[in-house]
């Protein structure tokens, strides 16, 4: 069982009807029985992150908040990548180079942090910087499988994470440290802890 299991048995010492998984799904959750017996039963399924916010915001349970996060995809590359000190650092390209004049103007986009785009759109100019060649989304939709139009929505504007899958392989593909904590940054289950009722929930706990 995982912890979304540890996460109902706690609610139901409050609410006993809990105990039957089918009164949550009753209970207007807009998250059907078959994806609630996954989360609960299968410690590999990874769930979308507006059905993870669904059963979270209805258990108001900070220690599910808690475990959701720790066992994250991108946490545990995080952590690999921080071992291996993969930090993100790059060596400007000699002026006699053909990819001297595009570093510039990638360095001028990256500086003045346009909020049309999004971390991923940035991930990609800061890995051209890093392989001194320009990386197109065609290059990293071929090597990572991510579907091109897919890909430019991940990366156009007012993107809110809506699968955690994508992330991680571009967070691999990418394998820099620092994404890890952009990629939490428009995450819908992350941003639970930025809530008035977790921030009370956390304060109750201490």
């Amino acid at each position: 069982m995982t912890c979304f299991y540890d996460a109902r048995m706690r609610a139901a010492k409050r609410l006993p009807i809990l105990n039957d998984l089918r009164a949550v799904y009753y209970d207007d959750i807009e998250v059907t029985v078959h994806e609630l017996r996954k989360l609960e039963s299968d410690t590999n399924y990874i769930a979308l992150p507006q059905t993870l916010v669904k059963v979270i915001n209805y258990y108001l349970d900070y220690e599910l908040l808690t475990q959701v996060c720790e066992n994250c995809p991108i946490t545990a590359i995080s952590e690999r990548l921080q071992i291996d000190e993969k930090y993100y650092s790059y060596y400007k390209p000699c002026s006699n180079t053909k990819f001297f004049n595009r570093s510039r103007k990638i360095n001028h986009v990256l500086s003045n942090n346009r909020k049309d785009r999004t971390v991923f759109f940035y991930a990609r100019l800061q890995y051209s910087l890093f392989l001194k060649k320009y990386i197109s989304r065609d290059y990293v939709s071929i090597n990572t499988s991510i579907p091109y139009k897919k890909l430019t929505r991940i990366e156009n504007t007012y993107f809110e994470l809506d699968n955690i899958e994508d992330a991680a392989i571009l967070y691999c593909f990418y394998d820099y440290y620092e994404l890890g904590a952009k990629i939490c940054s428009i995450c819908p289950v992350h941003s639970l802890y930025k809530s008035e009722n977790f921030k009370n929930i956390e304060k109750k706990e201490e």
